[in-house]
This record gives C-alpha cells, sequence and structure tokens, in this order.
C-alpha cells in the first residue's frame, strides 16, 4: 500500500467537500434572505474582509521567532534575507489576492453555487495566458485548444444561467466570477515568477500567507467604511447562525483548506491534486440540486463538460512538459 498517495487522497477529499461545503455554508448565509431563513447575512465585502484577515494566524511562527530574538538578543533564527523576501512576494500579491477572493463572495452571492465553483475552475486556463506574458513560457496549441474550450463552455454556462433565472443578478455574477478566477490565475502566476527556484525550499509559504493576512487587514478595512457610508454594504456585526457560518468558513474553508491543499500537492503531485479537484464541479451541481433545487439545462451540461475538458487539456500538457522537462536535465547530467 502506497501510503502518500493514501494520504494525498484524504488530504484531496478534505480538499473537495470543504470548497463545495464551505461554499453553500456561505451561500446560504448570503441568501438567506431570499429563502426566509434566519441567519441571513448578506455582506460579501465583510465576509471576504474576515477569510482574507484570517491568514495572519500563519504569522505567529514570525511573531515568535523575532520576539525570542528581541528578548534573549540572538542573532536571527532563520536567514533574514529570506524572510525579506517572504516579505516582499506578500507585499506584491496580497492585492489581487484580496480581490480575487472579494469577487468569489460576490459571486456565490449572485448566482448558482455550482456557477461560481465551475467559473473558478478556468483560473489554470488564465495562468496559460499570463505565463505567456510574464514567465515568457512556449506557446502551446493545446492549450490555445482548452482555452477554446473554457472560454465556450463559460459563455454556455453564462447563457443558461441567464435563460433560465428570472434573477437579473445571475448573469452579472458570472461575470464577477469569471474575473475572480482571471485574478486568482494571476496570482498563482505572479507567486510562480517570485519565487526563486534556488530558494524555494527554504521559503515557507505559509509564512508568506501569513504576511498577506496582515496586509489584507491592515490595508482594507477603509473599504467597509467606504462601502458603509455610501450604501453598498453596511457594516453589521453578523449574530446567531452568520456568526457559525463565517468562523467554520474560516476554519474548514481558508486555513485548513490551503494546509490539505499543499500537502495534497506535495503527496500526489501538482498534475493528480489539480484533476483530482476537478470533482468539484459534479458534487457542486449535485449539492445545487438537492440543497438549492437547481435544474440545469442541457447548454449548462454542455458548457460544464467543455470547462473539464479544457481543464483536462492544460493539466495533460503540464505533466507532459515536466516529464519532458526531467529527462532533458537527466540527460544533460
Amino acid at each position: 500500500v502506497n501510503f502518500n498517495f493514501v494520504k494525498g487522497a484524504f488530504f484531496i477529499l478534505f480538499v473537495i467537500l470543504s470548497w463545495v461545503g464551505t461554499s453553500l455554508i456561505v451561500k446560504l448565509t448570503l441568501t438567506a434572505k431570499e429563502q426566509s431563513e434566519a441567519g441571513e447575512y448578506d455582506k460579501p465585502l465583510f465576509i471576504g474582509y474576515v477569510s482574507c484577515s484570517s491568514f495572519v494566524v500563519y504569522s505567529a511562527k514570525l511573531v515568535f521567532e523575532f520576539a525570542v530574538k528581541a528578548r534573549c538578543r540572538l542573532g536571527s533564527i532563520e536567514d533574514p534575507a529570506v524572510r525579506k523576501l517572504e516579505a516582499k512576494m506578500a507585499l506584491q500579491l496580497f492585492a489581487v489576492f484580496f480581490v480575487s477572493v472579494n469577487l468569489y463572495y460576490q459571486c456565490l452571492s449572485k448566482t448558482s453555487l455550482s456557477s461560481t465553483i465551475i467559473l473558478g475552475n478556468t483560473s489554470s486556463i488564465f495562468v496559460f495566458v499570463f505565463a505567456l506574458c510574464l514567465l515568457r513560457e512556449k506557446f502551446s496549441y493545446t492549450k490555445l485548444a482548452a482555452m477554446f474550450f473554457c472560454a465556450g463552455g463559460v459563455a454556455l454556462v453564462a447563457y443558461s444561467d441567464e435563460e433560465s433565472s428570472s434573477n437579473s443578478e445571475h448573469l452579472f455574477g458570472d461575470i464577477i466570477g469569471l474575473i475572480s478566477a482571471l485574478l486568482l490565475g494571476l496570482y498563482s502566476t505572479l507567486l510562480a515568477r517570485l519565487i526563486p527556484i534556488e530558494m524555494e525550499e527554504s521559503i515557507s509559504f505559509f509564512n508568506i500567507l501569513g504576511i498577506l493576512g496582515a496586509l489584507c487587514m491592515v490595508t482594507f478595512w477603509p473599504l467597509l467604511v467606504i462601502f458603509h457610508f455610501t450604501g453598498l454594504e453596511t457594516v453589521e456585526l453578523p449574530q446567531g447562525k452568520a456568526i457559525v457560518s463565517i468562523v467554520v468558513n474560516i476554519i474548514f474553508g481558508t486555513l485548513l483548506f490551503d494546509y490539505c491543499w499543499a500537502r495534497a500537492t506535495i503527496l500526489l503531485g501538482p498534475l493528480l491534486a489539480n484533476t483530482s479537484v476537478i470533482f468539484v464541479v459534479p458534487i457542486s451541481m449535485a449539492v445545487d440540486s438537492l440543497f438549492q433545487k437547481t435544474s440545469f439545462s442541457w447548454k449548462y451540461y454542455v458548457g460544464t463538460a467543455a470547462i473539464i475538458i479544457g481543464f483536462l487539456l492544460v493539466a495533460g500538457k503540464n505533466y507532459i512538459d515536466s516529464l519532458k522537462a526531467k529527462k532533458t536535465e537527466a540527460e544533460d547530467k
């Protein structure tokens, strides 16, 4: 028995279930008023702000390190150049990350759970576009075909949403979700560009997330004030079920999610981990049908299938490229 595979499968299963589960909880919280349910808290900006800021928990190690250094008058426990690099990376990433996460919650509040998750999975296609521009990657007809599959799929999903719903915000929500996926693709590409290969093992991703969370907390609180006084989203503290929903989302949909995703990628490899996540799409559609009583047209199914094909084309091409790179590296040695 390959225990690394078993552990990796457990982590990826947690990632899939937590993604769908916490998205459903937040969706029900944001739209409870429409369903005449208790616990309504239609504050996507506040939920996004708290979620991003919660990453500050990961900075506890850094705070402890500096506290020990100050108290004991020791030299830096870890390489200060690495810590500065982590802070620099977080500074370049936090704004894109914050906007992407908040647009995701805005999308959840305006369109269906399955549409939000399906559109979120198109981020890998945008990675291809940004990689051409920022990482100088070679052009690939396979990835270009994947882009067309995803573009057609997104158009069909959005058209189906608009056609089947009396809610005029659905199409707007789909557009927001697509922009969120685009920014997530930019975030992933910048992350790959900013991490030097020679320092990949010494850099702590959790330190970066901790600093990123602190930057989001300090920088974006004025947005809450602006939204409050312009009437876009009034500031109100959550109560009752809304508090439980937000806490559950922070623990399972933010902190544990990122840890399990990192562990799954290490244990299974990036290809298998990324490919496995696509199972979140049919699960989210099943959950939508069960809890939201959503019905899907043939256009929606065809569009979803096209997006999945595009996703698998990108994953497969990346895997083949990595095998070729390893073979070339082995021959050079």
